[in-house]
C-alpha cells in the first residue's frame, strides 16, 4: 500500500511528521521541490523511488504534491491521501487553479480590462473606485458571463507581455484549458480567473481509494463532496468517536490560548487588555511561551 501525507509549507511540521513515522518504526521520507544542490537532488530522486515502489510513506508539502502530481507526473496517487490542516490545503489548491493578473505588476492590463467594463459601469458600481484607487479593500466585482469575452479579449491582446512574469505564465498554461468555466473577479488589486469547479481529474486525486482529511475546522459531509468533488462515502471522525483514553488524551485541547513571550507586550496596557478580554470571552487558559526557533536560538 502506497500513503502519501501532506502537510502544511512549515517545515516544523514537516519534520513533526517524519519524527512521528520514527517513532512508530514506519519507514518514510519528507520530499519537496526539485530546487536545490545536486545532493538534495539525488536524495529526493531515491526517495522518490522508494516512495513509488511502496517501500516508504511519502510526506509532502502542499506546493510539492500539487505541483510534481501535476507536471512531471513524479508523484504517483497514492492508495491512502492524508492531508493535514485540510482547510489549508483547499486554499492553497484553489490558488493553483487561479490565474492571478496583478495591478501592480501590469497596470496597463488592468486599466484596459477596466475601461471595456466601464461601458457597463451600471452593472458593476465599484469600477469607478477602482480606477480611481479610492475602494475599500472589500470590495470585489465578479464579471457577468456575457462580458467575460471582453475580458479574455484583452488578455490575449496583451499575452506576449504577461507571458515574460513567470508566476502569471506558470498558472495560464495550467489553466488555459479551463478558460471557459473560469470566474472573473476584479478588485482594485488584481484580476482573478477562479474555477467554478475545482478539476480534479489533473490532479488525479479522483484515483485515491482513500483520502483522510485532518482539520480542527472540517466542513459539513455536503461541502466535502462539493468542494473535492468526493463521490464515495465521507465517515466523519470527530472527538464523540473515540475511546475513552483517546479522548482524556485530548479533551484539552482548544483549551489554551497561546501568545509569544515576544508578541505579548503585557507591560503594554491596551495589549494587556486585549490579551485578558480574549482570555475571559472564550474561557481559555493563558499561556505564554517562547516559539521553538526562539529558544533554541
Amino acid at each position: 500500500i502506497s500513503a502519501c501525507l501532506v502537510g502544511s509549507e512549515m517545515c516544523i511540521r514537516d519534520r513533526d511528521m517524519k519524527k512521528r513515522c520514527d517513532e512508530i518504526g514506519v519507514p518514510s521520507a519528507t520530499i519537496f521541490g526539485s530546487e536545490g544542490s545536486s545532493e538534495y537532488r539525488i536524495e529526493r530522486t531515491r526517495n522518490l523511488r522508494k516512495y513509488k515502489l511502496r517501500n516508504i510513506i511519502g510526506i509532502f508539502n502542499y506546493h510539492s504534491y500539487l505541483y510534481g502530481t501535476e507536471y512531471k507526473q513524479e508523484i504517483y496517487p497514492p492508495d491512502i491521501l492524508v492531508i493535514d490542516d485540510a482547510s489549508d490545503f483547499e486554499t492553497v489548491r484553489n490558488d493553483f487553479f487561479t490565474i492571478r493578473i496583478e495591478r501592480s505588476k501590469h497596470d496597463k492590463v488592468y486599466n484596459d480590462v477596466l475601461q471595456v467594463l466601464l461601458s457597463h459601469s451600471h452593472l458593476y458600481p465599484n469600477l469607478k473606485d477602482f480606477e480611481s484607487r479610492t475602494a475599500r479593500q472589500s470590495d470585489v466585482e465578479l464579471v457577468f458571463f456575457t462580458h467575460a469575452t471582453l475580458v479574455w479579449s484583452v488578455l490575449r491582446k496583451h499575452v506576449s507581455e504577461l507571458m515574460k512574469d513567470d508566476s502569471f505564465r506558470f498558472s495560464y498554461d495550467r489553466n488555459r484549458d479551463y478558460s471557459s468555466s473560469l470566474l472573473i473577479f476584479v478588485s482594485e488589486d488584481e484580476i482573478e480567473f477562479r474555477p467554478l469547479l475545482i478539476p480534479e481529474g489533473s490532479l488525479k486525486m479522483g484515483s485515491v481509494e482513500q483520502i483522510i482529511f485532518m482539520s480542527a475546522t472540517l466542513p459539513e459531509e455536503e461541502f466535502l463532496h462539493k468542494i473535492f468533488g468526493i463521490k464515495g462515502q465521507v465517515l466523519m471522525i470527530d472527538e464523540n468517536s473515540l475511546s475513552k483514553d483517546a479522548y482524556d488524551e485530548i479533551r484539552t485541547m482548544g483549551k489554551r490560548l497561546i501568545f509569544p513571550l515576544e508578541g505579548a507586550d503585557l507591560n503594554e496596557s491596551t495589549g494587556k487588555e486585549i490579551i485578558w478580554n480574549l482570555v475571559q470571552l472564550h474561557n481559555k487558559v493563558l499561556v505564554l511561551a517562547n516559539s521553538n526557533y526562539d529558544a533554541m536560538g
